[in-house]
């Protein structure tokens, strides 16, 4: 049997080899799958919750940004999330693009989905909400949470510092926005620190005093 042959027969049997256990090459999708699937993304179905609309999205982006996902990826991992009544809604939407344009970007996908979920209505709502909140019986690092959890839906007060504190201000219970309102600060970080030491000391104050004023009982 000559060389030749036996080279032949050789290549023969990698190839059958191959065949039955596959190329050995592992689908790119798969792997980027399976990391993405790794860090427990969260699902999403139809909800009229503004924020938790807009949590879910920052969470997957998020995720991308972890993984370093490419764009041609994006959107089939995310629909992989919708759930319920988000599903059928993608599967209408995407239909509509094959037909049209082909599969539609990730940019694309962001677009229809904060169309459909993100309304401007609810952007107004919670614009609205930032500037009537007021601290009334909540402690100053209560009031903090919220603020700074509300003011992004107020771009055009977060983008002048000067009006972002005065709302601070205005939010904040007379008497503790009396002390802290003094010349020489500058940012809302100086005047959360400062509206919470003040706070503190106040009430370290009243329990010390009431605690001098309570007479032993015979």
């Amino acid at each position: 049997m000559g060389d030749n042959h036996v080279e032949l027969l050789l290549q023969g049997l990698e190839r059958f080899v191959q065949a039955a256990q596959g190329s050995g090459e592992v689908d790119p999708f798969y792997e980027v799958d399976r990391s993405f699937n790794s860090l427990h993304p969260p699902t999403f179905d139809s909800t009229k919750d503004f924020m938790t609309v807009e949590k879910w999205l920052a969470s997957v982006k998020d995720k991308f940004q972890i993984l370093r996902a490419p764009n041609e990826y994006k959107v089939e991992l995310a629909g992989q999330l919708l759930e319920g009544h988000a599903r059928f809604w993608w599967q209408e939407v995407k239909r509509r693009w094959d037909e049209i344009t082909g599969p539609p970007t990730w940019e694309e996908f962001e677009t229809e989905f904060e169309r459909r979920y993100m309304d401007i209505m609810s952007r107004e709502a919670l614009h609205q909400k930032f500037v009537n909140l007021k601290q009334g019986s909540v402690t100053v690092v209560e009031y903090n949470f919220k603020f700074e959890n509300l003011m992004r839906y107020a771009p055009d007060i977060l983008r002048d510092d000067f009006r972002l504190r005065q709302q601070y201000l205005s939010g904040l219970n007379a008497r503790l926005a009396q002390i802290i309102n003094i010349p020489g600060i500058d940012t809302l970080a100086d005047l959360m620190l400062r509206a919470t030491t003040a706070e503190s000391y106040e009430s370290r104050i009243s329990q010390a005093s009431g605690s001098r004023n309570v007479k032993p009982r015979i």
